[in-house]
Formats: structure tokens, C-alpha cells, sequence
């Protein structure tokens, strides 16, 4: 959660895969990746054996979705791998599995400023958005926006790609009055004076003014990345 954890988050794919699965509810279990004890905001992997269904569970809190595979039948329309769902608080509705199970992303989070509209969107749905280049980057960077409030807060995804002559691409250290979080999906990239290497599962939580980067990107590489005010 943005808007709430006090220190940086950084996990990296094996570190994810070392958590625990801790059972939620009749075939559902949940991973947390990050969480605030003080307002209940949280970001978890959540994963439901076929036909199980999830009941939403904090009516406080902004809800966001990331199908990450499997499917998931939700409000009656289906949403495979790469759908995404935006709930205004006390607007979420149940999530039920398909006969193969789902995993999910969920992220739940509280923040006055963050205002984001309600946004049902299919994994077809957001394959046939066409990439945008970002505002302020540049060549080579470029998102899809999945939902965006007036204050700013904003989830994308973002794509970057090397140059074209071949080279890196770069893009500079950052230090921001906004929270963000970002689970890499396909890729790589090396972040730090140490260029660490943070492969395609990686991910990370930066509360407002962490400073964080610089960062190189040799490959193409996409990520979700979520930026949400309080």
C-alpha cells in the first residue's frame, strides 16, 4: 500500500516464492506481499482453487484486481490472465474461480486522494488498448493506463524497450510525493549504483520520498505499476 507502509518494500522472485500461503477461506489462500496494521490496507497474491469464491472483505478500502493466471468469473462476465477491476470502497463484489483455479493480484488500499474510477476491464480488452508513450520519459517507454483519478493517482502498465541502436534505455533516480508499487511481469531490469538484477516477478513498494533507482533496462520489459496519493 502506497499511501500507508513506512519503509520500502523489495522482493524479488524467490523471496515471493518463499512466503507462505496462509489459508483465507474455504480454497482460498493468500500471500501478502505488503501490509499496514493501522488501516488494514494491503497488497496480496491471492490463490483460489477451482469454484472457490471470495467475498470482499473491507468495505473501507479502495479494491484493485490483476489476474495473473487462471480465470475468474466476477459480476457475470469472465476475466482471464491480464484482466484488470478497479472497486470504489464498499463497491466490490464477490470472486469465484473457475474450474482450474485462479491466481490473482489484490491490492487494497486507503487514501483520500486516490479516486479512481470504477474499471472492469478483460484481458481482451486491455490487449486492444494501444501503448501510449509516457508523458516525460523517453524514447522507448510506454503504458497502457487502466484507470486514473483526478488527483493523480493512476494504475498502468508500462512497457520499456532498449534503444534503437541497441543500448540500454535508462531512466533516472526518482524521489516522489506519491506511494507506487510495481510487480514486474516480463523481463528485467538492473536497479542501483550496484545494478542489482530484478527478474519478471519481482516486486517492490515505495512509500512516498523514497529515493529509488537509477535504472537500466537491456531487454524489453513490462511491469504493473500502481501510484496511488493519500
Amino acid at each position: 500500500m502506497p499511501t500507508i507502509v513506512d519503509h520500502p518494500v523489495q522482493l524479488l522472485p524467490e523471496q515471493v516464492a518463499a512466503l507462505a500461503w496462509e489459508p483465507l477461506s474455504a480454497g482460498v489462500h493468500a500471500r501478502v506481499l505488503a501490509a499496514s496494521s493501522e488501516s488494514g490496507a494491503q497488497t496480496r497474491m491471492l490463490r483460489l482453487a477451482g469454484g472457490a469464491r471470495l467475498e470482499p472483505l473491507d468495505a473501507r478500502l479502495w479494491q484493485e484486481l490483476y489476474v495473473l493466471d487462471g480465470e475468474v468469473a466476477i459480476a457475470g462476465r469472465v476475466h482471464r490472465a491480464g484482466s484488470y477491476l478497479c472497486w470504489r470502497p464498499g463497491d466490490a463484489v464477490p470472486i469465484e474461480a473457475r474450474a482450474d483455479g485462479a491466481t490473482v493480484l489484490q491490492l487494497e488500499d486507503a487514501g483520500a486522494r486516490i479516486r479512481k474510477p470504477a474499471v472492469a476491464l478483460t484481458a481482451e480488452e486491455v490487449e486492444a488498448m494501444p501503448w501510449q508513450p509516457m508523458a516525460g520519459r523517453s524514447a522507448g517507454f510506454y503504458e497502457k493506463v487502466l484507470s486514473e483519478g483526478p488527483c493523480g493517482s493512476k494504475t498502468h502498465l508500462v512497457k520499456i524497450e532498449p534503444l534503437g541502436d541497441g543500448a540500454p534505455n535508462h531512466r533516472h533516480a526518482e524521489l516522489h510525493d506519491h506511494g507506487e508499487e510495481m510487480l514486474a511481469l516480463e523481463g528485467c531490469y538492473f536497479s542501483g549504483e550496484e545494478r542489482e538484477r530484478h527478474a519478471a516477478g519481482t516486486y517492490t513498494n515505495n512509500p512516498p520520498g523514497t529515493h529509488h533507482g537509477p535504472f537500466e533496462f537491456s531487454e524489453p520489459y513490462c511491469c504493473l505499476e500502481v501510484k496511488n496519493y493519500a
